[in-house]
């Protein structure tokens, strides 16, 4: 199971990671056009929905994902930090629970990008809690 965590917190990091270059005027749609100048995904970070704390949701998204990676990798990792890490896979859900309706109900728009890191992290949180069973 941890290969998979791993590799779902790979796709992930890699996700939030593009964000951050597109966000920050890196990366510009080249890479992935749906990304681009003008796209629906692109607009969508530019809503204050696509920030918490005042920081973009793609920071934290980066720092959950990294973290999975480094926990998947140990060993045997203590019950808290799986506890923790499965504590953080529900907020996470439900909070894409939340963002996905706003992209769909108030933005009317769908970002490709935006729902593969909503359905990453439902697929975490069902993972850590089969491991955690």
């Amino acid at each position: 199971m941890a290969w998979i965590i791993f590799s779902l917190a790979l796709i992930g990091l890699l996700n939030a990671l593009y964000f951050a270059m597109s966000y920050y005027g890196l990366a510009r749609g080249r890479l992935i056009p749906v990304v681009g100048q003008g796209s629906s995904c692109r607009a969508v970070m530019q809503t204050p929905d696509a920030r918490a704390l005042g920081l973009p949701n793609f920071i934290f998204g980066a720092l959950y994902y990294a973290g999975l990676i480094v926990l998947s990798w140990t060993p045997h990792p203590a019950s808290a930090w799986m506890a923790a890490a499965q504590i953080v896979s529900y907020l996470a859900v439900l909070l894409g629970v939340y963002l996905v309706h706003a992209l769909r109900y108030r933005l009317h728009v769908s970002c490709p990008l935006c729902l593969l890191g909503h359905g990453v992290n439902l697929a975490l949180a069902v993972c850590l809690t089969v491991v955690s069973m």
